[in-house]
């Protein structure tokens, strides 16, 4: 994607384009269509339903717990038990669990023409 911002960007010096640049500018297009029609039509992950400081509803159980004493203001998140991170808020924690559940959610599947595995 870098190597089309960078053609794009020849475009952006107000000379008069040759049928060449034309040429460059519908390829740039072209590219950058299918771009954001693959984006479009990758999955996309629901968000993470929180009671509390708990997950509901799915089979991952992410926790947020708060520590005390010489983890004061500490948010830890843990998965099945096991932390995997400790935050300054709450909503950072949130987020990360957010993160972790939809890289292993989406590295679960496949693009259309890769092999089963």
């Amino acid at each position: 994607m870098t190597d089309i911002v960078e053609r794009a960007d020849v475009f952006r010096l107000g000379v008069d384009p040759t049928p060449d640049d034309v040429n460059e500018a519908n390829w740039i297009i072209d590219r950058m269509t299918a771009e954001i029609e693959r984006l479009r039509a990758a999955p996309k992950v629901k968000p993470l339903e929180w009671d509390g400081r708990g997950t509901t509803g799915v089979m991952l159980q992410y926790r947020i717990h708060i520590g005390y004493g010489l983890m004061n203001g500490v948010f830890a998140l843990t998965l099945s038990g096991s932390t995997i991170g400790e935050f300054d808020s709450e909503e950072a924690a949130k987020a990360a669990a957010q993160a972790d559940y939809e890289r292993r959610i989406l590295s679960a599947l496949t693009q259309e023409g890769e092999g089963n595995g």
